[in-house]
Parts: C-alpha cells; sequence; structure tokens
C-alpha cells in the first residue's frame, strides 16, 4: 500500500524534467527513498526477511545502478544505490521509476540466490553468470506477467523493455545496459 507521502514523492519525480549531467543520471534522496521502498517490498514477497539489510546512497565506482554485498554466514547484506546512472552507452530508453524498482528485486534476487553464488564462487564463474540469466528472467516475468501487480501505476514509458541479450549482464548489480 502506498502512503500519501510516497504518491507525493512519485508524482514529484515523474512531473520534474529528469537531471542529467554528462550522460548520468543524478538521483537525489527522494529516489534513495522509493528505492528501499521497492526493496523492502521485493524482500517481503520473495521471503526474505531473515536478512538484515544496510541500504546505501553512495557512488560504487562499478558503472552499476545499484549493487548487493553480502555475508550468508551472518545474513548480513549491503545494497548500496549508485548515485548517479550513466546512461551514455543504454540502448533502451530509461524510466527512473521503473529501473529504480527494477534494480531493487534484482538485488532482492542477488540474496535470493546467494547459496548458489557462494557455490559459484567456490567452483565455477559461469554459474555466477547462470544466476544472472535467472534473475533476468524472473525481472522479465515481473514486468509482464498479469500476476504481479505494479507498486506504482507508471505514465511515462508504460512498459521497461529488455536488454538486448538478457542473457548478459555485469554480476554483482544492476546496470540496465546490455552487454
Amino acid at each position: 500500500m502506498l502512503t500519501d507521502d510516497l504518491r507525493r514523492t512519485i508524482s514529484e519525480i515523474e512531473a520534474e524534467p529528469r537531471k542529467e549531467e554528462n550522460g548520468k543520471v543524478i538521483l537525489d534522496e527522494r529516489h534513495f527513498k522509493l528505492f528501499k521502498v521497492f526493496c523492502c517490498k521485493w524482500q517481503k514477497t520473495l521471503g526474505l526477511n531473515h536478512w538484515n539489510i544496510v541500504y546505501s546512497f553512495d557512488k560504487t565506482d562499478s558503472g552499476v545502478f545499484a549493487c548487493c554485498r553480502f555475508n550468508q554466514e551472518s545474513m548480513k547484506a549491503v545494497i548500496v544505490l549508485e548515485q548517479e546512472w550513466d546512461v551514455v552507452d543504454l540502448k533502451i530508453e530509461l524510466n527512473t521509476l521503473q529501473q529504480l524498482e527494477g534494480s531493487a528485486f534484482h538485488e532482492m534476487c542477488e540474496l535470493l540466490l546467494a547459496p548458489l553464488t557462494l557455490i559459484a564462487n567456490a567452483r565455477d564463474n559461469e554459474v555466477v553468470h547462470e544466476t544472472h540469466c535467472i534473475i533476468n528472467r524472473l525481472d522479465s516475468f515481473r514486468t509482464n506477467s498479469s500476476l504481479w501487480e505494479p507498486t506504482v501505476m507508471y505514465t511515462k514509458n508504460s512498459a521497461f523493455p529488455p536488454s538486448d541479450n538478457p542473457h548478459k549482464e555485469s554480476s554483482g548489480g544492476t546496470n540496465g545496459k546490455a552487454n
């Protein structure tokens, strides 16, 4: 359920022109607030309430929209929302609100698949690649299925198009780019 405060925040973001500098979308605290709401929604939906998650709004220096660092033994995770999204090489029209929720979903899937990732790191990087293929398939289901109601009724660019090749994604975060 969206609160009046969240509805106002969404309306403000949609009404303002997107802030861009040198091919980068500049996010602010309102975007971070929504990102955390989306993360909490997907944490609950995917049954990840046993994770202790800390959120950060910072620069990742890795060219991703968001990233997740976790320790499965302690069940602690840090999810970072990048302050500046590099959109120069994107092959799609970026809808900021949809990408915020898509990034939140992606990072929660990282936690969902954490055991597989740990096995992969110990054995074979091919499993890391397949982990991201699974996440991309789940995200495609999330964005194209009538089974899940969207959190926000988006007014701009009604559908977030998938990348040219959904099997290529940089590990550790969402970047929205077709690699």
